[in-house]
């Protein structure tokens, strides 16, 4: 059966609708919820699973649907016979399948969870002790537990695509991805911890039994962050060395090295020894960070010219993370511009965590300018109460636009973000796009040109 969806909210396949006011076909009315199996966007149609067999025909005219939820159960399994079986069987949402966060990379939640079960053990196995950063040895003994486990405990139809090029162990490629996970498995990196925070949020509030919860593991890493190669695709076939400042022999810049689509393969990268000692840790509060990236990429982050654009929910989210990362901490070249007209408001306090009951009645850019400096006392922020427009640009000039070397609106209204993007697409600046809508949200990074 075919339903006209061209004016209707949006359907997907696996949800339920619920007619009413159906012309002739009344006992489709009485159904409590009929499937749909197949959206159509060409045609704006959907079909649903249902027998009209006896029912009366169908009179022209029009009819309505909403979507409803129609409850299931759900078994969950230990936590010890969830490591040997991590993809859920049965009826329901997500069964018989990962959580793919990205497509692309399709082997990675099962080496993910391989090499996660092989640090657990790792834990057991050394009651006290630290699990260790850029270790060499650490991440052999890795490799193996996670081979070995991946053979005895996890079943065969656990791994999609299995490559058959490492025999009975992994291929190239999928140890690269374990070493990687291995070397950094004892630092916490800012980003995906703020991230995997949002995620055990929305996974708390459904135990009201109002939403699905995740079956039952869900792997995400930031590996494409790394400033080299972790799988050794897109080489030049140059030979090059890394030196400190990131440049690449045979090539005049970063930037050069990277137009030519150059990038190292991880030994190639700690070749130099300079660049290997900016991996080691100081004691500092960058330690992590400096363990997973090296202390160039910190030196950038310090250098950071950022127009945060906006100090509400997104805005406080993003200081709070730029004041852990150490963004604009350079004195001499750092520096963040946050730019908000609003006044906190009492409905602010449950989402904008920058901001007290006391600051009630306070200017939004200058309060969450205080706050994130209070969390890293380095941070160079300059706080204005301006609106970013065009009626506005001689405070934001075209020298003002040329000197950041980011952008990121945190907006709740389409004009001043049309506006924001047309200013980074003329001045030739990176932007970080983001949006939220209830529980959902949106982001994309902009490289114009």
């Amino acid at each position: 059966m075919f339903v006209d969806a061209s004016k209707s909210g949006r359907v997907e396949v696996g949800e339920y609708i619920k007619f009413r006011d159906v012309n002739g076909m009344k006992p489709l009315e009485e159904l409590k919820a009929c499937k749909v199996v197949k959206v159509d966007p060409s045609s704006s149609t959907v079909t649903i699973d249902v027998n009209t067999t006896g029912m009366p025909e169908f009179q022209q005219g029009n009819a309505s649907a909403i979507v409803v939820k129609v409850p299931f159960a759900m078994d969950f399994a230990s936590l010890a016979e969830s490591r040997r079986q991590p993809v859920p069987t049965g009826e329901g949402p997500d069964q018989g399948s990962w959580h793919y966060v990205d497509y692309s990379q399709m082997m990675n939640p099962v080496l993910g969870h391989v090499a996660h079960a092989a640090i657990d053990d790792w834990i057991d196995e050394n009651p006290g002790k630290t699990v260790p950063v850029n270790d060499a040895e650490f991440e052999d003994w890795v490799v193996a537990k996670s081979v070995s486990i991946s053979m005895e405990e996890i079943p065969e139809d656990c791994w999609p695509f299995r490559s058959t090029e490492g025999g009975a162990g992994f291929s190239s490629d999928e140890e690269a991805i374990v070493r990687e996970i291995a070397r950094g498995a004892g630092a916490e990196a800012q980003p995906l911890a703020a991230f995997f925070g949002g995620i055990a949020a929305q996974e708390a509030v459904k135990v009201t039994g109002r939403y699905t919860p995740l079956m039952p593991y869900m792997y995400y890493d930031g590996t494409f962050a790394l400033p080299w190669d972790l799988l050794g695709t897109d080489r030049s076939e140059v030979e090059f060395t890394y030196r400190l400042d990131g440049a690449p022999a045979g090539h005049d810049s970063k930037e050069a090295a990277a137009a030519a689509k150059v990038r190292p393969s991880r030994a190639e990268y700690f070749a130099d020894p300079a660049v290997a000692e900016s991996f080691k840790q100081v004691g500092d509060r960058y330690d992590d960070l400096r363990a997973l990236f090296g202390q160039g990429i910190l030196d950038r982050l310090a250098e950071q010219r950022v127009f945060l654009v906006g100090a509400g929910a997104l805005g406080c989210e993003l200081l709070k993370n730029f004041a852990i990362l150490g963004v604009a901490t350079n004195p001499d070249k750092g520096r963040i511009t946050v730019t908000d007209m609003d006044r906190i408001e009492n409905s602010n306090l449950n989402r904008q965590f920058l901001f007290r009951k006391a600051d009630v009645q306070s200017p939004k850019s200058a309060t969450a300018a205080r706050a994130s400096i209070s969390i890293n006392p380095s941070m160079v922020v300059e706080a204005l109460e301006v609106r970013a427009a065009p009626d506005t640009e001689r405070t934001f000039t075209d020298s003002f636009w040329d000197s950041l070397t980011l952008v990121v609106p945190a907006l709740d209204n389409m004009k001043a973000r049309k506006y924001v993007d047309s200013k980074c697409v003329w001045h030739g600046k990176p932007m970080v796009e983001s949006g939220t809508l209830g529980v959902q949200c949106s982001l994309q990074v902009v490289l114009p040109h």
